[in-house]
């Protein structure tokens, strides 16, 4: 080792040693705030108490039960129950305002203050469930009588399928259930159809499920944090698409067996945009995950898994290359929290690094990971690399995170980081990121940014750049087949002075895989799953549409146009074969086709079809085509 390595490795060393002490002054100056496990345990306790309202969030749905007056529902207990599209309430009918003189019934009705609207398809039943000829319905929905009514949002209405006579038990109070659309917990108010439903910080919140399907045993860290502070971000241990279904093999008390099967293909089409030379090929896959999770106690859990692949060539017309069984060691780790003091969790082992929408980072990392628990905020440290089956670029590179994460405005999440790479068998790296992804909501619009600097050296070459990827979508929740609409511009920077000493490209980390959902139910690369370029010398405007045929199934297209800042003869980490003359900025366009269809989970279906057009930068003009799918069972 050189003398220059021995001093790079002694600052490094000095600079990772300093940041655990700043944050662990930042602790004790703020006073950390214990995790509690207790929301993990309510959920395996099933229909167990929770005492906080930390699930309490848009898109879940939940049963209150209290008083409704004046179009106001003030609850005394919220129950999480399963997905459900329908707004139901039980109360005392005060209107009902029917028109039967016409062959199409019409009207509106009113049951404590919430006012619905009767159409020819409502249906009026009795207490034992058999339904009224319509010239009963007046005589027998009287004004006070107690109803139970069901409703769909239409528009900013509601319409009521259903009206229901009820017989009031002793102790029953009435009752609003629904998908949670906004919840404010500075004024301790949700929505539901557009009633306002209002709690207290100490409202009894029940667990109406045998388990959340969302959620992971090992995802406890956003349990943790929802408990303790329902406005901070999720932090997540996990690819949110790694979900598994709620009963699953179990031994003991304390282990929990799961895993996933897949089936994937990809058709990749003249990406060496000549068309004449047959450089094609379509490769197919088959994988499978298996893991455990050992609960050891309240604070203490491990998690192993364990991966298996092989990949098959149906043709390959450049290479004919074939591939051996792979085995790979996946997520592995402890995971400890409120151990060694209240408010710090401490993660070992191969982990996934999933942040910024996948604009920063999303790899499996061998970490050491602290995490800080602070009023408002969260503070992550941590020290990784890929001890062994790393890929060249990430062989011998030593990573160095500390990152920030909050919510500074409310429903909004935010991670601001920074990212020291050092080492590396390839290139030498001495490379520092920072950053600041935001993401957010204010309805019915979505909005995403990331904004990064890079500089150091690679190898014996200075760098210096900065980039950004900022997106915003409109998704109105109450129409049908949930459209949206969205838009993104990204840019990283180009060097117009290649001799001047820096290189002014931008690099992203090289941990990042620029990936999300939008309004979907599978994640795509929003900046071309065919091109999938690294932002740097380039300039992406992306255009799409989606729509939601039913809840767990969605179709997205998606439209993106590259130009480079600087006509250059490189596009960088492109998955296309070819390089650009330097002559035109103009890189092409691409249209994505992405299909999700989770209807049948722990069945999941992804369908994904890329079409690309070079533009004035290539020397030929032969589009390239690309298709490629997943079939994915969970177990």
């Amino acid at each position: 080792m050189t003398r220059r390595r021995r001093v790079r490795v002694a600052k490094t060393a000095n600079w990772w040693r300093a940041s655990i002490l700043v944050l662990l002054a930042l602790a004790a100056i703020n006073g950390c705030r214990a995790f509690r496990p207790a929301l993990e345990s309510a959920a395996r306790d099933r229909a167990g108490v929770v005492d906080n309202l930390g699930y309490l969030q848009a898109e879940v749905t939940v049963e209150a039960n209290g008083t409704l007056q004046h179009g106001v529902f003030v609850a005394d207990h919220i129950e999480i129950r399963e997905p459900d599209d329908e707004v139901e309430f039980k109360g005392n009918l005060e209107v009902l305002d029917l028109d039967i003189s016409t062959d199409r019934l019409s009207g509106r009705g009113s049951v404590g203050g919430v006012s619905f609207r009767l159409v020819d398809r409502t249906r009026f039943a009795a207490a034992d469930g058999t339904f009224f000829e319509r010239d009963m319905i007046v005589p027998s929905f009287v004004p006070g009588a107690f109803v139970k009514v069901e409703c769909v949002v239409a528009g900013r209405t509601l319409e009521a399928r259903k009206l229901r006579l009820r017989t009031r038990g002793a102790d029953e109070t009435d009752e609003i259930q629904g998908e949670v659309e906004s919840v404010d917990f500075q004024d301790t108010e949700l929505r539901i159809g557009g009633v306002p439903v209002r709690f207290d910080t100490d409202t009894v919140v029940t667990w109406g499920l045998d388990e959340d399907p969302d959620r992971d045993p090992r995802d406890a860290l956003r349990s943790a944090l929802r408990a303790e502070r329902p406005g901070l971000p999720r932090v997540r241990n996990i690819d949110d698409e790694n979900r598994r279904p709620a009963e699953q093999w179990h031994l003991g008390e304390s282990v929990t067996i799961g895993g996933e099967l897949q089936l994937d293909f990809e058709l990749r089409e003249n990406h060496d945009l000549k068309h004449r030379t047959d450089r094609d090929e379509l490769t197919y896959g088959t994988r499978a995950k298996l893991e455990a999770t050992f609960e050891l106690d309240e604070q203490i859990y491990a998690f192993i898994q364990g991966r298996v692949r092989r990949e098959f060539v149906h043709f390959d017309q450049d290479r004919d290359r074939d591939f051996d069984t792979e085995y790979r060691l996946g997520e592995t780790f402890v995971y400890a929290e409120d151990w060694i003091a209240p408010g710090l969790a401490l993660q070992f082992g191969r982990q996934d690094f999933d942040h910024g929408r996948e604009w920063v980072m999303d790899e499996l990392l061998d970490a050491a990971r602290l995490y800080v628990n602070l009023d408002r905020w969260l503070l992550e440290a941590s020290a990784s690399m890929i001890t062994f089956g790393a890929g060249r670029r990430q062989e011998g590179v030593k990573n160095f995170l500390l990152g920030l994460h909050g919510a500074p405005i409310e429903d909004s999440e935010l991670f601001a980081y920074a990212l020291h790479r050092h080492g590396g068998t390839d290139v030498d790296l001495e490379r520092t990121h920072v950053g600041v992804s935001l993401e957010g909501e204010w309805k019915p619009f979505e909005y995403w940014g990331d904004v990064g600097y890079a500089r150091g050296t690679e190898d014996d070459t200075r760098i210096e750049g900065y980039g950004f990827d900022v997106a915003a979508m409109y998704a109105p929740r109450r129409v049908p087949m949930r459209p949206s609409v969205y838009a993104g511009f990204a840019l990283g920077s180009g060097d117009s002075n290649p001799d001047r000493g820096v290189d002014r490209n931008f690099r992203q980390t090289g941990l990042h895989d620029n990936n999300d959902k939008f309004n979907g139910v599978t994640s795509f690369r929003y900046l071309g799953e065919l091109v999938r370029p690294a932002l740097s010398n380039l300039q992406i405007v992306t255009v799409g549409a989606g729509f939601r045929p039913s809840r767990k199934t969605s179709l997205d297209l998606v439209f993106h146009t590259y130009r480079q800042l600087q006509a250059a003869p490189l596009f960088s980490e492109s998955r296309l074969r070819q390089q650009p003359t330097g002559e035109s900025a103009d890189i092409g366009q691409e249209i994505d086709l992405i299909f999700g269809w989770e209807d049948l989970f722990p069945l999941e279906v992804e369908l994904i079809g890329a079409f690309f057009r070079p533009g004035r930068a290539f020397e030929i003009d032969d589009v390239a085509w690309f298709a490629g799918g997943q079939i994915e069972l969970n177990f």
